[in-house]
């Protein structure tokens, strides 16, 4: 898997006109220095908010997103109110594909509509026109659906997601945002909250442990999928074997008789049949 971030831009229209910020990056180290309240942390939480990953900042949605970028900022002594805000964030694949993510903040647009146009728009030229599709994130399915983003994502940058299970029972994708902790630590939790807020939001059982398991490319998750599907068919089956001995007793009633000797779950042998019976 590769996911390198090409560039980034933020857009804002407010009552005192438009604002905005585009920060490129090279290969290799990069390092973003500047006073405090000049927008590193800003930047920063637009790229997880452009990838659908804002849970690592233990919010959802525009909530995830610094004030400056969709309610109100300073600018020069004079406070501005945001009208409209967008972030656009372009990323390659190990392909070399290049594409851009945008999405609002605020404004008229649904913030869980994420627009992905092909091609660089951060650092092409104005007026290069590339095709564009429509996804949705945040929502139910994202990450399963064709047209949710986590499913593009994944898609887009060659991750072969396992399927796990929930405690619900269902199998679902190690999601996008339970891997993503292990490559972009967080400054206020940093390495020992990394997975703080996963397991209660996805359901997912062991979530920690499989996500750390997948990045170093065990086969843990598939064993662990085995073994809970085996422990659901044995229950399966006692219940099964339940129903059977109940059945069983009702008919040895009826002819004067009790079942006798039978065990409470299956067994891997059997004494002889008339053992089980008595008048």
């Amino acid at each position: 898997m590769k996911l390198h971030i090409n560039a980034i831009r933020v857009r804002l229209a407010t009552n005192r006109g438009p604002f905005g910020a585009t920060a490129s990056f090279e290969n290799g180290l990069n390092v973003i220095r500047a006073e405090n309240t000049s927008g590193k942390s800003a930047l920063i939480n637009g790229i997880f908010y452009a990838l659908g990953i804002e849970i690592l900042i233990g919010k959802r949605g525009v909530e995830a997103v610094k004030p400056v970028l969709r309610n109100t900022g300073d600018y020069e002594g004079e406070e501005f109110n945001v009208v409209e805000s967008l972030v656009e964030l372009e990323i390659i694949n190990a392909s070399g594909e290049p594409i851009t993510i945008r999405r609002y903040i605020t404004g008229d647009r649904d913030p869980r509509l994420v627009e992905v146009i092909f091609g660089p728009v951060v650092t092409a030229q104005e007026g290069t026109r590339y095709q564009i599709e429509p996804f949705f994130v945040g929502m139910e399915g994202a990450a399963q659906r064709e047209r949710g983003f986590h499913h593009f994502l994944a898609d887009f940058l060659g991750l072969q997601l396992p399927y796990v299970k929930r405690f619900r029972g269902e199998d679902v994708p190690l999601y996008v945002e339970c891997v993503a902790p292990l490559m972009f630590i967080e400054q206020i939790r940093g390495w020992s909250g990394i997975q703080a807020t996963l397991p209660q939001s996805f359901g997912i059982r062991n979530v920690g442990r499989l996500a750390v398991e997948y990045i170093l490319g065990l086969d843990v998750i598939e064993n662990e999928k085995r073994s809970i599907e085996i422990s659901e068919e044995a229950n399966q089956i006692r219940e099964v074997w339940l129903g059977i001995t109940e059945a069983m007793s009702q008919i040895a009633s009826q002819v004067g008789g009790r079942l006798i000797n039978v065990p409470t779950a299956p067994v891997a042998s059997f004494r002889r049949a008339n053992d089980f019976c008595s008048h």
